[in-house]
């Protein structure tokens, strides 16, 4: 079994940091994904390369995580896919990575309004070979989510930013 975390985007720069860090989104996967490694004694991977809409990103969002696992959370990365360019990629490349060092079951780490997607782009590339268990982080409260959630505040716009972003990509297929 392996806990392999999504990306979400990074920053080529980040000015506090002096170099390129991962956003906030990626953060918080990994984070997550460094806690569960650790709960449960398994294998960590991440997975992120430089989306179709980060042309200007040198470093892939799993070079950049492979440095903040170990520095930031005393936490090596077993596995780092850096060549995915959206959530098909991830889950083609990741399982690729992870068929060959003999791993039949992955918890899967990414954000709640992210997981039914991904769950679709892993299952269909584990040709039923690679069990997926899903490890949800999230952008609600406790797990439940109220009308004033949605509502206009930094949370709220995020939410919705989520929810668009989420049913585009589940229209096109990415």
């Amino acid at each position: 079994m392996a806990v392999l975390v999504l990306g979400g985007g990074a920053r080529q720069y980040a000015p506090e940091y002096d170099g390129p860090s991962l956003n906030t989104i990626s953060l918080q996967r990994l984070r997550y994904g460094v806690w569960l490694a650790k709960q449960i004694k398994a294998p960590l991977g991440f997975s992120g390369g430089i989306g179709w809409a980060a042309r200007r990103q040198k470093d892939s969002e799993a070079t950049i995580a492979q440095r903040i696992a170990q520095e930031e959370f005393g936490n090596s990365l077993r596995w780092a896919e850096g060549g995915s360019r959206d959530t098909r990629e991830n889950a083609a490349l990741s399982l690729q990575m992870l068929r060959a060092d003999g791993i039949k079951k992955i918890v899967l780490v990414t954000h709640e309004q992210h997981m039914p997607r991904s769950l679709r782009a892993f299952s269909a590339a584990a040709q039923g070979d690679i069990e997926i268990l899903a490890a949800p982080v999230g952008l609600q409260r406790d797990g439940k989510s109220e009308l004033r959630d949605w509502m206009p505040s930094d949370d709220g716009i995020l939410r919705v930013r989520f929810a668009i972003y989420e049913w585009i990509g589940l229209q096109t297929g990415h």
